[in-house]
């Protein structure tokens, strides 16, 4: 069994003419958002063995802030090719992580991360399944889980969605 989640950096700033978009950091509710879906996924017996997060600004500070919460030590490893990545990017990702971890954590962005989550979803709960379709706001926690024994054999729609937490719902 393998487990997946996706988490959608928590709330940045809006970009601005003078900003890159690459350097947007939180605001303050993603820096208070971020820690609680740490915490959450902690308390919830939720913890990833391994994670991969962009290396853009938003997504290095929400790991930054998710990782302590978790209450064990989760390697993070940062990767320029999240960065706004697409499906396909993601999948290839996914597909390479070490089977030695039964579950991995990305820190990503949209739109990909959503759509990515949308194709490995063919199962789960229908009121899950239809939040996930309505959209995926930042902060989001998918979590995903494969009956197989390697990363590389997931596919499309194979997944079943477990649950889908938002940070609103955590508040």
């Amino acid at each position: 069994m393998k487990t997946l989640y996706l988490l959608r950096h928590a709330k940045s700033g809006s970009p601005s003419s003078r900003m890159d978009d690459f350097e947007r950091a939180l605001d303050d509710r993603g820096r208070l958002a971020a820690p609680a879906i740490g915490a959450w996924m902690r308390r919830e017996g939720r913890v990833p063995g391994l994670a991969y997060h962009s290396t853009a600004r938003r997504a290095v500070e929400t790991w930054r802030l998710v990782a302590p919460e978790l209450g064990a030590e989760i390697t993070g490893i940062a990767d320029e090719t999240l960065y706004l990545a697409t499906p396909e990017q993601l999948f290839t990702t996914v597909t390479s992580a070490p089977d030695g971890h039964a579950s991995v954590l990305i820190v990503g962005h949209n739109p990909g991360l959503h759509e990515f989550a949308l194709g490995l979803v063919g199962d789960g709960p229908d009121g899950e399944i239809a939040r996930l379709r309505e959209g995926y706001p930042a902060g989001a926690l998918a979590e995903i889980r494969f009956d197989v024994d390697r990363w590389s054999v997931i596919g499309a729609k194979s997944g079943r969605l477990e649950r889908l937490v938002f940070p609103r719902d955590l508040d």
